[in-house]
């Protein structure tokens, strides 16, 4: 579902956020954090996703890039 809705909106920053915290959630942190990278090109200030990038940083062991 998510999926279906980067292609039908592939400028969505929600769509591409819960599509990152999905993707974490579930193990995949590169790829989380690609979606979440794309979340924040387009909305910066997107707590969501600032929060999901941090918490990605930190369980890949990259402190420095979390805080």
């Amino acid at each position: 579902m998510l999926k279906k809705a980067i292609e039908c909106g592939p400028q969505s920053t929600q769509a591409h956020c819960n599509m990152g915290l999905l993707f974490i959630k579930t193990g995949k942190l590169d790829r989380g954090i690609a979606f979440l990278e794309k979340a924040l090109e387009m909305a910066p200030k997107n707590v969501d996703a600032l929060e999901g990038l941090g918490y990605a940083y930190m369980k890949k062991g990259l402190f420095g890039k979390a805080s």
